[in-house]
Order: C-alpha cells, then structure tokens, then sequence
C-alpha cells in the first residue's frame, strides 16, 4: 500500500554559469585624416560594452561593441591627442543545463591591451578581454511534510531555509542634456569618459523593486582653446526606476545589483553656437534576486506499526541566504610616477575585481584595481602611467563555516595629492555588495510503502523489557520492535523522546 504523503514545494536556485569567457582583441588601425601624427602613445583604452543578452536552452549568447581610444601626442609633444575606433562583438556561453526560466548577469572587463605605433599613422593593437556572466535557475524541489496515516511513526525536522521568490533582469537607459560647467571652455574632443551607477536605496513593491541611486560621469576633454588644455568635470544624474523581479514583496529580502554597460557622448552647441553642453545616453542592467525566509519541516524517517514499511529518500539541497552585503573600504596607495609631477591632468580606475570567503571567523574580501594618472612635468609635457594596487577588507563573521560568498564591487570615487616629486598618494572609495548563503545537503524520505502481506508481531502483541545502550536513541529503539515512541515514552514515563539513555537503562516495551 502507498502511504499519502502531505508535500511542499521549495524553489532555490541552481548556477549554471558563474565565471568569464575570453576574447581576443585585434586591430590594424588607420588613423583619420584629420589626426595629426603619432609621435609617442600614452593610453590605449580598451572598452568593451554589452548591448544585449539571451538564453537559448544551454546557451548564454550575447551581443556588444568594443570601443578602442589612444590617447597620444603629437610632434609638439604638448598636446594630448585621441582617436577612436569601435568594433562589434558576440559571444556564446555554454551553460552546464538548458535554463527554461533563469535570469543572467553579464559584465564585461579588459583583461590586457598591447598597443604599439607600426608609423605615424597606423597603430597595432592586440589584447583580450572578457565577458563575464552569472546565470540563475529556479530549482523547485517537492519535500514530504508529514503523513496523515495515524499507524505511521514520523521522525521530522526543520531547517532554515531561503526561499527564491524572484528574479529579474532588465536593461534602461538614462538620457540627458548636460551643461559645460559654468567658467569652463568649450569642448573640441572627449578624451576620456567613465558612467558608474550609485545605488542609495530600493525596496520591492508588487513584483518590483524600485531604486533610486545617480549615475556619476567623469568626462575628460581637449578644450577648443588655441593650446588644446584638457579640462575635467564630474556630473551626477539622478535616477528612480522600477526594476522586474516577479514574486518580491514586502517580506522579502532582496538584493540588486545595477552596473552601467554602455554610455555615449555627444557634443552639443548651446543657444550661441559654442560647443558647451553634452548630450549622454546611459545604458544600465540591472539583476534582482528576491528571497523569503521560512522554516522547512521533512520527513527523515518512518516506519509503521502495523506493516513492514519500505522508505523512497531523495537529497534535498536547502539553501539559506545568511547575509546581504554591502561595506565599503577607503584605500591608499603610494604611486611613484618616475617622473616629476608638475601638474595632474586626470586620475581614474578601469579594471577592478573582487572575491570573498569565509574563513577563521571572518568575512575576508580582497581585490586589485589598476590606478591610471595622467599629468605633466616641468616642462608642460603630458606623460601617463599606472599601477596596480592590492585592497582589501575584513570583518567578524559570526556564521559558520561553509559559506559561498557572491560579491562585485566599484571604484565610486578618486583622489589624490602629491607628496613629493615624483610620487602621489591616490585615495580609492570602494564599494562592496553581494551575498553570504551556505547549501545543507539533507537525505529526506520521498515515499513511504506498507507491505499488508507482512504484518508485525503477527496480530500476537508485545510485552518486554529492553536494557539500553548508553546514548541509544528512543526511535531507534521504538523502530526496531515496532512500537509507538509516544507509548514507549509514557509506558516508561520519559518526557523528552531526544533524551540519551544510560548503559543498562531498562524500558518497557509494550504493543497490541
């Protein structure tokens, strides 16, 4: 006979990608005629963006542009010049599964760039970089509650656990029409440009999560002066938006991670013809993971007082989020430039990674970020150079041991002074998010099967007595001979049925 099972279902989720794929980088550049020549290179950044992303079964196919812009001096030695040229991409992840209703993080990053002048006016370029992607799963699994049979004993427990009660993804665009600040030149060229998103704030409302953060743009430019100087500004553009994540409520726990994957400039003359606004076209992706804590209660083990019984078990992976993260981490780093440092012309970050674990009772996150300086000598004569420098955070953690910890993280701002020379100090503020969860492994039963042909004690009943071993549970022994552990329990009056027992305990077993 089949016993009826009561039955929950339980959604975590499954990885099926969590990593990067490379992709090399390589270009035989011309340079436009109305650049002048090449007489040193300075920087040759390299930014590859994400314009879209889908998932086809197993696959994790995505589509972007990698733009490429050199920055170098010309035959004056004086002047910063810039040229710029941009390629499409696509890349295709192959996923450990098939995902039917998953949602994907995807991130691009420069891994290196080699760039030399092969003459004045042609550039070589190689170096690789990567697209980088997490992709989620819902996984619902069935777990057996209890067993309304009043013949079948039921040994349960409970466990903590984080439901996934959404996930999203969704891309938008930020637009608008930015003034030169007041008392600066007009713009002749964009030299440099970095969007970050800042999120301060969200919370879910009805199968959304609104937030609200800035976006901070950097923008580096030759002015339309007769000398070219390079000018500076910062903007910060607010921003409030609603972002997918089906199932989030009130109650949930959510995390968001917001990055921006693309971003576009252009110059634009103002009411008196002088090139003094910008018009920016910032793209976002946003991805939304909701969780709802519960207690998960299962069935380990069963038997039956009547029949002999044969138990289906199945592994349930339960998952428990012990932690949403965010910190934040100031960090110093000494640069010697090899150069004497007149004046500093532009500082910013452009590659930075992150990774956390737990371990000796501390959360422990480290990182590098290379610190890229632009300035001129004595002389007037522009020079670049960077550095990579380590940082890191740790803090108590009063968790256990086990945990995974997901995080990402972002230079939101830059300074610096000189302190000598030929050296500077740069102050990096960084921000840290992700998540700290730890996976139980638990063998649950799935099935419970009564065999009416093999009744216990035979219709006879049972009247013993039993000497215990020591620490000898009360089910075991309640299993063993086919009793009820309530009726052991009052039979022999124990109030506590998880209670050891002593070596030699005796107890008195008894069944119609």
């Amino acid at each position: 006979m089949e016993y009826t099972l009561k039955r929950a279902e339980y959604t975590d989720s499954t990885i099926l990608f969590d990593g990067c794929q490379e992709q090399s980088l390589d270009l035989d550049i011309s340079l436009p005629d109305y650049c002048p020549d090449i007489q040193r290179i300075l920087k040759c950044q390299v930014m590859p963006c994400i314009s879209s992303h889908s998932l086809n079964g197993d696959r994790l196919e995505t589509e972007g542009t990698v733009r490429v812009r050199v920055l170098y001096l010309d035959s004056r030695e004086d002047t910063v010049r810039c040229c710029e040229t941009e390629s499409g991409f696509s890349s295709v992840i192959t996923l450990r599964e098939p995902s039917v209703s998953g949602a994907a993080r995807v991130t691009a990053r420069v891994e290196y760039v080699n760039c030399r002048a092969t003459s004045p006016r042609r550039l070589d370029i190689h170096g690789a970089f990567s697209v980088c992607a997490l992709v989620v799963e819902p996984n619902s699994q069935q777990i057996c509650t209890c067993a309304a049979e009043e013949e079948l004993e039921q040994k349960r427990e409970s466990r903590s656990a984080s439901t996934l009660a959404g996930l999203g993804e969704q891309q938008f665009t930020i637009s608008e029409m930015l003034e030169v600040n007041p008392g600066k030149p007009p713009v002749e060229a964009i030299l440099r440009s970095r969007a970050c998103c800042i999120l301060q704030d969200f919370r879910p409302v009805s199968g959304k999560l609104l937030a609200k953060g800035i976006v901070r743009l950097e923008v580096l430019y030759s002015s339309a002066l007769e000398d070219g100087a390079l000018e500076t500004m910062d903007f910060e553009i607010p921003f409030s938006q609603m972002v997918d994540c089906g199932g989030a409520e009130e109650d949930c726990r959510c995390s968001l991670h917001m990055e921006t994957v693309d971003h576009a400039l252009q110059i634009r003359s103002d009411t008196s013809g002088e090139a003094m606004r910008l018009e920016a076209d910032i793209r976002v992706s946003a991805f939304a993971c909701a969780y709802r804590d519960e207690e998960l209660t299962f069935i380990t083990d069963a038997y039956s007082t009547r029949y002999e019984t044969d138990l289906d078990y199945n592994q349930l992976q339960v998952g428990c989020l012990d932690e949403l993260i965010q910190e934040s981490v100031i960090q110093k780093t000494a640069v010697d430039t090899g150069e004497a440092v007149a004046r500093v012309l532009d500082v910013w970050n452009e590659i930075l990674t992150v990774s956390g674990e737990v371990q000796d009772g501390q959360l422990r996150f480290s990182g590098k970020m290379n610190l890229c300086i632009l300035a001129a000598d004595s002389q007037g004569v522009p020079f670049y150079v960077e550095k990579m420098a380590d940082f890191s955070l740790n803090r108590p953690w009063n968790g256990g041991d086990g945990c995974r910890v997901s995080c990402w993280a972002q230079v939101e701002g830059l300074g610096y002074r000189i302190t000598g020379n030929s050296s500077m100090e740069i102050t990096a503020e960084i921000s840290i998010w992700g998540t700290a969860s730890h996976t139980a492994s638990i063998k649950a039963v799935s099935g419970i099967h009564g065999d009416e042909s093999r009744c216990k004690n035979e219709g006879q009943g049972i009247l013993c007595l039993y000497y215990a071993c020591e620490n000898e549970s009360l089910w075991d022994i309640a299993r063993s001979h086919g009793v009820s552990l309530q009726s052991l329990c009052e039979e022999n009056g124990l109030s506590d049925p998880e209670a050891g027992l002593t070596e030699g305990q005796m107890l008195l077993l008894t069944a119609q």
